[in-house]
């Protein structure tokens, strides 16, 4: 490494450190856990200013994963910008799973919700959440009848 490299990186890092009180650095991914990750996201959270909120209150459909050939919707990644956090949602009736990955692509965890065969068509259940503050999440289901299921996830977000 040339001396005006690190000469940069010292500088940044001194600058990190001066404004924030962190140190960037360049090793292996971070596991930045927030206390949101493995909860319900229809769980409530008490905020610093003593407002009650859920993860819920703020979600966005991320991505939709629909049954090829203009098939339904079997699958979405919804996300909250408050919490930082992804889970998946889908029909009641099919497994459902969140998968987190590294910024860099590189698999890191995930969370299932199994299935209910007895559940209304119309029901829809959701995976506990996954962090996804610098991180990619997708959301997957397993669709198919008599005992033979295909995949289908939605792209990474």
């Amino acid at each position: 490494m040339h001396d005006t490299t690190r000469r940069w990186i010292g500088l940044v890092a001194a600058a990190i450190t001066a404004t924030t009180g962190l140190v960037a650095t360049t090793t292996a991914p971070a596991q930045a856990i927030t206390f949101y990750e493995g909860h319900s996201p229809e769980e409530y959270f008490t905020g610093n200013n003593g407002i009650r909120y859920r993860c819920t209150d703020d979600a966005l459909t991320a991505r939709e994963a629909y049954l090829p050939g203009g098939g339904p919707l079997i699958a979405e990644l919804r996300y909250s910008p408050r919490c930082r956090t992804a889970w998946a949602r889908g029909k009641a009736n099919y497994d459902v799973r969140v998968d987190g990955f590294y910024a860099n692509g590189q698999y890191r965890t995930h969370a299932d919700a199994g299935r209910n065969p007895g559940a209304p068509s119309t029901a829809v259940h959701w995976t506990v959440m996954l962090d996804d503050a610098g991180l990619l999440a997708r959301a997957c289901t397993a669709w198919g009848d008599n005992n033979e299921y295909e995949e289908y996830c939605t792209s990474r977000y």
